[in-house]
């Protein structure tokens, strides 16, 4: 049984895999800081949105005490092989013009780019202009 969830949800070991494993060291170092990381954030990024999942979402910021933002689903891309391979391409899903049309409606750095995965890819210009703002 998965616990400390709003509903009973049981699963079996061949569910679970590698979870009810022996945990290796390197793993454990990871995990440990991971947690650290978080008790210091303000917040936690979801892979989601609350109108697919809202009971868990509240359950979750309640659990947390720190603010929630659902910004998904961001991974709805093709699965197909050649799809994958064309990811990050220079292949925009949308109109460059339309999207550069709309970010002129916005006051300067009023609007954040997050990259979330390999699906887009950055010139080093743009990585620097990221970094310094």
């Amino acid at each position: 049984m998965v616990p400390d969830l709003p509903d009973r949800i049981e699963l079996t070991k061949a569910q679970v895999g590698g979870f009810v494993k022996p945990p290796i060291s390197e793993w454990l170092y990871i995990h440990k800081q991971m947690v650290e990381a978080e008790k210091e954030a303000f917040g936690v990024v979801v892979n989601s949105f609350e109108e697919l999942e809202t009971y868990y979402f509240r359950h979750y910021r309640m659990a947390k005490d720190k603010k929630v933002w659902c910004i998904g689903p961001v991974s709805l891309c093709n699965k197909e092989n050649l799809d994958l391979a064309e990811r990050g391409n220079n292949k925009a899903s949308i109109n460059e013009h339309q999207c550069l049309k709309w970010l002129d409606l916005w006051e300067p750095n009023s609007v954040i780019y997050a990259c979330l995965g390999s699906i887009a890819r950055l010139a080093t210009s743009q990585w620097i202009e990221l970094g310094l703002g």
